[in-house]
């Protein structure tokens, strides 16, 4: 007899997970979900980066117009170019060596349709000498004057500009043929309404 030799043979065989089969319906369903989210947090973050979380309101509560007017009457020592006394805007041009003295006047007006009221008006001149393109010399009122109530009337000495002038012409070393005079008036003005309303 013979011998048997029975051997136990074991095979080792790998279990493969199964796979999980997510039919097309519910994958269409997940797809537009979160492209629907997606859309939506985009939009939510453009609006609370772009949109304000104020809103600025404006509103005409009052309107006015201010007008200001500038005359002349330059008083003339005697001269044959216009044989005359005195020169008003329109009748010729200016020359210093045949003025004698410069009465300027200035009017402001204040006017609103909303009933406001413009009272204690002052007015400060300011005095400009230039020349083109070299010195400009600015100053304020020589006696410190303001003017009140809506008008500005000054006599202008040409005789004292033009010695300032001449002074600096002295100090910068240059001669002055011709130089500008301006007088720029700035307007100061309360304002008052029975029924101001305040928000």
């Amino acid at each position: 007899m013979g011998n048997v030799t029975i051997q136990k043979v074991m095979y080792l065989t790998e279990k493969k997970p199964k796979k999980q089969v997510i039919n097309k319906k519910t994958n269409l369903i997940i797809i537009v979900t979160l492209t629907i989210l997606s859309i939506s947090s985009i939009y939510l973050l453009y609006n609370a980066n772009n949109i304000p979380s104020e809103e600025t309101e404006t509103k005409t509560n009052y309107e006015y117009v201010m007008i200001g007017s500038f005359d002349y009457k330059a008083k003339l020592k005697e001269n044959i170019l216009y044989n005359k006394t005195t020169l008003k805007p329109g009748e010729g041009k200016l020359y210093l060596p045949i003025i004698d003295y410069l009465n300027l006047t200035f009017r402001f007006t204040f006017l609103s349709p909303n009933g406001i009221k413009a009272s204690n008006t002052t007015i400060l001149p300011l005095y400009e000498i230039s020349t083109p393109n070299t010195w400009k010399k600015t100053y304020n009122d020589p006696q410190n004057k303001s003017y009140r109530d809506n008008y500005l009337s000054i006599i202008l000495n040409f005789t004292e500009i033009d010695k300032i002038a001449k002074i600096i012409d002295e100090e910068t070393g240059l001669r002055t043929l011709q130089y500008n005079f301006t007088v720029t008036p700035t307007v100061y003005i309360e304002l008052h309404d029975q029924d101001l309303i305040k928000y």
